[in-house]
């Protein structure tokens, strides 16, 4: 396992966006948009900022670590215990080392709240340490008041002085490798101070929403971390309640507690001695959360995390009697299919759970937010790392034409029947459909499943089967030879790669499929030595979870790696509204160039969705309020989750 260190070197530094998403979300509560203005940021003073200068935004209601309304949950009953596996270990227990890594993800919001949480459906900014928050109108202050009566796990009270020191000592020191110093480079420099007893203000340098980034940070405990960093060089805070340090009496704010982690113990899977990752929580009597009728969160006493390595398939941990609950996805291995469950997994719905012999019980979600997609290297060679493609094969995948025959030549139907054995729906935007920021009228612009349409735009380029062995060659005679990689380490993405090569050779286009390790494949994703590759991402409910894939010069530009300045008249405009979208406050704009830059990518398609699966999770008792919730669905609801027998 790497340290710290090697992870921060190899992994990008989380901004949270595709935590929280608050971008966007604070606006979809304003009554007006607001003007920008060149005015400096209120002046922070007890009480903070005056009602005169704020925003009208929604009532904040206090909302909960998994950014979810508790309305919309059964009220339930205290005790018990649940045993969940993560598919990652998590590598810290350090909210202000989060570096965006899936194990982290799930782990950090059970120990610890942000001052503010959006609604995962609604899209809703709404309050979880915070009571109430007031945006100035000019978009460069934010004011913040805390919840009365706030208190660690350790019972030491919660106060502004920890936010502050969390922010200014942690999030934006520079010298402990805090993950807000880029943000705060971007905005024209953070500050945060503490304007009352229990209020917060932090304002930017410059007008941009990228402020409200920042406010779904995690606070942590003054009285617990400057006594750790007294005496030590700022750079090991790297290693503060990471998965190697000693974790005893650690403290924490979320609903349960971290009693103990052990990275490395045995377990009998399979017959089998695995070796597997076990964290030990407990109930945290300090919460600050109650259920709709005012009982504390969170019911159930005890949870146990299981990390695996994703060697022994879905449901394998389940089966051998070690975990209460495991997610199926619909491409599970025949042995986990729902196929062999005797229900109509199709007329399932949301939350809809039925009785399984042995007592087992299924319950069925929405459609994951999951999708795979197919990109072509549209970078020209020589590249950024003397990488990219020469004529024709460069010249092919840079004409729209191209990718919107390979839009139309996906099999989506044939995919959904396949592979998910029914249990999926068509991907084609980036944006989930229903949710505020969607646009139809984008969507409805890229190419859907048809084959004959597809090989009439191929035809249209000129590339047509010129000496009858069915592949289509070029003007120069060069044939449409393709070799796409996947990460082979993916059982679906193997057998969905191979479906298409012989649904693309049906049209005269011959892929030469190449599964490799997941670690070649990123290095020639990097180096723009790759020609075509099939990947997994998350679709999402804005395009500001994006930015680092449409933004020239971010790290997963997955078309044109390593690309510093666009090099297509399209990729410009999408710099350009990036650049307008950073310092835009007002609702109304935001959402215009929400709708456009999905107008783009719909024309464009820099990257082709394919398919999203159901989500089904098999469940050895009767939980209650068990589903996925949060960004992208992969996030246990553990305050809310109840044993009920």
């Amino acid at each position: 396992m790497k340290n710290r260190a090697q992870l921060r070197s190899s992994v990008r530094t989380g901004e949270r966006l595709v935590m929280f998403g608050l971008v966007a979300a604070l606006f979809v509560g304003c009554a007006t948009a607001p003007e920008i203005t060149d005015k400096p940021p209120a002046a922070a003073a007890e009480g903070g900022i005056q009602a005169e200068e704020t925003m009208t935004v929604q009532e904040s209601v206090i909302l909960g670590e998994w950014t979810v309304d508790a309305g919309e949950f059964v009220v339930g009953r205290h005790g018990g215990s649940i045993r969940l596996e993560l598919h990652e270990m998590p590598t810290t227990f350090n909210p202000a080392m989060y570096l965006g890594l899936y194990g982290d993800m799930q782990v950090l919001p059970m120990l610890f709240s942000p001052l503010l949480d959006v609604h995962p459906d609604l899209g809703i900014l709404r309050g979880n340490l915070a009571e109430s928050f007031a945006l100035s109108v000019d978009g460069r202050s934010v004011d913040m008041t805390l919840r009365e009566g706030l208190t660690w796990s350790d019972g030491v009270p919660l106060t502004a002085d920890d936010v502050v020191y969390s922010y200014n000592q942690l999030y934006l020191n520079p010298d402990v490798g805090g993950i807000g110093v880029e943000i705060a480079e971007r905005v024209g420099g953070l500050s945060v101070i503490r304007s009352g007893d229990r209020s917060v203000q932090i304002s930017c340098g410059i007008s941009s929403h990228e402020l409200l980034i920042v406010l779904g940070y995690e606070p942590l405990p003054r009285h617990i971390v400057e006594p750790w960093l007294e005496g030590r060089d700022p750079a090991e805070f790297m290693d503060f309640w990471a998965f190697y340090d000693d974790l005893t009496g650690h403290v924490g704010s979320g609903p349960f507690n971290l009693v103990s982690f052990t990275e490395a113990e045995s377990f009998d899977v399979g017959g089998v001695t695995h070796t597997l990752t076990v964290s030990q929580l407990e109930r945290n009597p300090h919460y600050h959360l109650t259920d709709a009728v005012g009982n504390q969160l969170p019911y159930l006493d005890t949870v146990t995390l299981l990390a695996w390595d994703d060697v022994f398939g879905p449901g394998t941990l389940y089966w051998d009697g070690l975990v209460d609950v495991t997610y199926l996805p619909t491409w599970a291995p025949d042995g986990a299919r729902l196929g062999n469950w005797p229900v109509n997994t199709g007329s399932l719905g949301r939350e809809a759970a039925l009785a399984i012999p042995g007592q087992h019980y299924l319950v069925a979600d929405t459609a994951t937010y999951v999708t795979t997609f197919v990109t072509f290297n549209m970078q020209r060679a020589p590249g950024p790392e003397d990488g990219g493609l020469d004529p024709p094969m460069a010249d092919w995948f840079n004409d729209v034409r191209f990718r919107r025959a390979i839009s139309h030549l996906v099999p989506r139907d044939r995919i959904i029947e396949e592979l998910h054995g029914g249990d999926a729906v068509p991907a084609y935007g980036r944006i989930v459909e229903g949710t505020p920021n969607y646009s139809a009228a984008a969507e409805s612009l890229i190419p859907r499943s048809d084959p004959e349409a597809g090989a009439a735009l191929l035809t249209e380029m000129g590339l047509i089967d010129r000496d009858g062995d069915g592949i289509r060659e070029g003007a120069d005679g060069t044939p449409v030879s393709i070799v796409m990689g996947t990460n082979g380490g993916n059982a679906y993405r193997v057998d969905l790669l191979e479906l298409l090569v012989d649904e693309f050779r049906e049209a005269g286009i011959d892929v030469i499929p190449e599964p490799a390790e997941y670690g070649p494949l990123v290095q020639k994703l990097l180096g723009g030595t790759y020609q075509a590759v099939l990947l997994g991402t998350t679709v999402s409910n804005t395009v500001a979870d994006d930015w680092d894939i449409w933004a020239s010069g971010r790290e997963t530009h997955f078309w044109d790696m390593g690309q510093a300045a666009p090099q297509r008249e399209w990729e410009a405009q999408l710099d350009e509204l990036y650049e307008e979208w950073k310092v835009t406050v007002g609702r109304e704009r935001l959402l215009e160039i929400e709708r456009e830059v999905q107008r783009i990518l719909a024309e464009q398609l820099p990257l082709i969705s394919v398919t999203r699966g159901y989500d089904y999770m098999l469940m050895r008792h009767q939980y209650r309020n068990l589903r996925l919730v949060g960004p992208h669905r992969r996030l246990w609801p553990l305050a809310y989750i109840f044993l009920d027998e």
